[in-house]
């Protein structure tokens, strides 16, 4: 993740690594540790960014997705100090 101050603004990329192998390993366990070859279940997939999305939410309304495994937060008004704190 990265951060970047523009101006008053505070805004934050949140890219989720191993998106498709990590929402196939939600039923599949026993994949933990191994390749995971995926194929395209696009149901699963979009679900699960979703949930991540609803996530995201919880620290900052303002949420831009780019992609099922990639998001801008925007947080105004927000000290950079204060920032870890409110998403914990």
């Amino acid at each position: 993740m990265s951060i970047r101050c523009v101006g008053a603004v505070m805004i934050r990329l949140v890219d989720c690594n191993n998106f498709y192998a990590s929402c196939e390993r939600v039923f599949r366990p026993d994949w933990e540790g191994r390749p995971v070859a995926v194929l395209s279940n696009y149901t699963l997939f979009g679900d699960m960014s979703r949930r991540v999305t609803a996530t995201l939410r919880e620290c900052t309304p303002d949420v831009e997705i780019c992609s099922l495994d990639e998001s801008f937060l925007w947080f105004e008004g927000f000290r950079r100090e204060s920032l870890i704190k409110h998403c914990s």
